[in-house]
Order: structure tokens, then sequence, then C-alpha cells
């Protein structure tokens, strides 16, 4: 009660149209109750030789934060005495969806045919570009792993890349001219038949995977795992998508007739033909190699 009259004291000291003083909010609690932290992120710049190396102090904790940090297939090494997960977190070799490029262009063109013969079947597809390898992830915690976050390490190789679409189907061969008429003699001879397209050829395999990088821990970060606060996946990447089938090769012109004389007409086009059949497509890539879990001590 007696608090509740201080309130409307102060309240009525206050100037006319004056607004009642705004309480500042609380400063967020450090992580895991330290109050000496440094960040994980803060150390993903910091290559060399294609290594990031993160040895924060012993009295200074290490904080994995919310989100993803990518490590773009830079090894890491991580060599701390307390680890603070205080939120859910990952770590990856290489961001989500990330792949080569596929293969651009298409095989080679079917040769076309001779006359009224079939094209020829276009070119196979080039095999897809592999996927890029995971470097070697180190976690080193000497003391203790703090926090209620869930920190997944993700050491897989990038999936391969698709595969070069199979190239055109040749051009089925024109119909050869028919005989002209020659009066009294012999009539006009119809057109040859036209060859039909090429088959397109088969789609280019899929690139292989990536190997997984090896994962290296001791026994605090083992126990962390076993306890389900730290997740380590170490897939080889899935192999690439075939390249695409080749169209087929579009048909011949049926032959022109043989031609007329003065005592009648020419022969006739001959028969036309149809496109090729589509290539098949080409088969997916092998998967990489799956990367190893190794228990070592500092």
């Amino acid at each position: 009660m007696k608090s509740l009259f201080l309130s409307l004291f102060l309240l009525a000291c206050l100037p006319v149209g004056a607004s009642a003083p705004t309480l500042a909010p609380s400063p967020a609690p450090p992580p895991c109750g330290l109050s000496k932290t440094v960040s994980l992120a803060q150390f993903m710049g910091d290559v060399v030789d294609g290594v990031i190396v993160v040895e924060p102090p012993p009295d200074t904790a290490l904080v994995v934060p919310a989100g993803d940090l990518v490590l773009g297939g830079q090894s890491l090494r991580v060599y701390a005495a307390t680890l603070c997960l205080s939120a859910n977190a990952r770590l990856l070799s290489f961001a989500s969806g990330e792949r080569p490029a596929t293969q651009p262009n298409v095989g080679e063109t079917g040769a076309p045919g001779s006359t009224s013969a079939p094209g020829g079947p276009g070119g196979t597809g080039r095999e897809g570009a592999p996927g890029r390898s995971a470097a070697l992830v180190e976690i080193i915690v000497t003391d203790r792993v703090l926090g209620d976050g869930r920190w997944e390490i993700n050491t897989s190789g990038m999936p391969g890349g698709q595969g070069q679409a199979g190239g055109l189907g040749g051009t089925g061969g024109n119909g050869a001219k028919g005989r002209n008429r020659i009066c009294f003699k012999q009539g006009p001879g119809d057109g040859g038949p036209a060859g039909q397209g090429g088959s397109g050829g088969t789609g280019g395999m899929g690139g292989r995977g990536g190997n997984a990088g090896p994962v290296h821990i001791n026994k605090v970060i083992l126990q962390a795992i076993q306890d389900g606060a730290i997740v380590v996946r170490r897939y080889g990447g899935p192999g690439g998508e075939g390249g695409l089938g080749g169209a087929g090769g579009p048909p011949g012109a049926g032959g022109s007739g043989g031609n007329g004389a003065a005592c009648g007409g020419g022969g006739g086009t001959g028969p036309g033909n149809v496109a090729g059949n589509a290539g098949a497509k080409g088969p997916k890539g092998a998967p990489g190699i799956t990367g190893a879990l190794r228990l070592v001590e500092p």
C-alpha cells in the first residue's frame, strides 16, 4: 500500500503534459551464464593455408552462435576449455544446395544420313563435374560443454554436378531423285524415300559426389554426442543427375520425282519419314565416401 501511494505521489508531481518515465529493458543474460565468452563466428574469416584455427584463452568460453556457419570447404580446428551451446546451430562444410554447375551445351550432333539412310546418333554428353570433398573438422574441448542448445556438425561432401545433355540426332538423308521420263522408252520414276532422323545422344553421367570430411573429437565432445547435444553427420555427397537425352534428328526430305518430257509429266515426290527418337537420360553419378569419426586426445 505504501509503494502504491508513493507511485501516485510521484505521478502527481510530474509537470503537466510530461510523460511517465520508462524503464530501460533488462540486458540479455550472458550466454550459458558466463562472463567471458567469444563467438565462433568471429574466427570464420581467419583462414591460413585453408585452415581456420580457433583457440580462445583458457578463461574464455567459446560460444556457438545460432544459425548456420559455412566453412566453404575449409578445414576447422577448435581448441577450447569450455564450449557454450546456447542455441540451435549448424556447422556446414558447404552451403545447403551448393553443387557444381550443369555441364554446358550438348554433345555433338549426329552425322547426316546418306541418300535415304537414317541420320547418325547424337554424341553422348560429357560427365558432370565432381562435387568438392569436405575437409577435416577437429573439435577439442578440455573442460566442459554447457547450454541447452543443439549443434549439428555436418562435413558431408558436395553433390556432383549434372551431366551434359546428349547431342541432337543427325538429319536423315534425302531421298534419291526419281528417273526422268524418256518418251517411248521409260516412264518417270518417283523420288526415293526420306531417311529417318538420327536418335538423340545419351545424356552424360552425373558427376561423382564429393567425399565427406573426417571429424576428430575428444572425450568431452564424445559425451556431448552421447547426450544428444551434438550431432555429427559425415555423408558422401550424392552423385549428380545424368544429363538429359538429346533430341531426335529431323527426317530428310523425300526425293524429287523424275523430270517429265514432251510426252508426259514427271514422277512424284518420294515419301517422307519421321524424326529420330530422343536419347536416354544419362546415369546418376556415384556417391562420395563417408567420412571417418575419430577419437583423439590433444
